[in-house]
């Protein structure tokens, strides 16, 4: 049976942290395939300057492609209203029938488990492949959500797309920070940009 990952982010914008996060979940467990989705209208960042869905797409597209076991999925944007992810599990059950989901997420979300739509129905449709953040209160994480957690043991990614977007509005270099498309893409349509 194939064993998906799916990483749900806002991808805004997608960058080496994100992919080096991928790279490791299929380094270190038995997943056959990242699939990235981004989100369309997170129910946790409601009042954030997001770019359209459209450029966060096209960006993401630009950063995977040519790796074989990257897909990029946009079901969140067809399905519109808010991005709750057993919304979106609930879906990606119908198409991926013979295979197992897993979720990939940062240890923050992790411990915010229980404040999500449905937690419980979640828990039974997926286990959680887990990322450290450095700013998390593992304290806080219920236990049943642990036991269906997998942590993986990798570095503190440092790099965070707030602080591209807000080097980019102040003129700084993001070189190293997200794959050269995307860097050029974000050039050419003027994105993340004060003015």
């Amino acid at each position: 049976m194939t064993k998906l990952g799916i990483f749900g982010g806002t991808f805004n914008p997608i960058h080496h942290g994100h992919l080096f996060i991928a790279e490791t979940v299929l380094e270190k467990t038995d997943i056959d395939q990242v699939i990235f989705i981004p989100s369309a209208n997170p129910p946790h960042k409601p009042h954030q300057n997001i770019i359209s869905f459209e450029h966060r797409w096209n960006m993401l597209n630009l950063a995977i492609s040519g790796h074989p076991h990257f897909i990029s999925n946009d079901i969140e944007h067809k399905l519109g209203g808010i991005s709750y992810t057993v919304k979106t599990l609930d879906e990606l059950k119908k198409k991926y029938a013979d295979s197992e989901i897993y979720l990939i997420i940062g240890s923050d979300s992790l411990a915010a488990l229980q404040t999500w739509k449905d937690p419980d129905r979640l828990l039974g449709m997926t286990q959680f492949i887990v990322f450290p953040r450095s700013y998390t209160d593992a304290s806080r994480t219920e236990t049943r959500f642990l036991d269906r957690s997998v942590f993986l043991e990798v570095p503190l990614v440092s790099i965070s797309s707030s602080d591209i977007r807000s080097r980019v509005a102040h003129g700084e270099f993001i070189g190293g920070m997200v794959p050269e498309k995307v860097e050029q893409y974000i050039t050419e349509n003027r994105l993340y940009l004060l003015n």
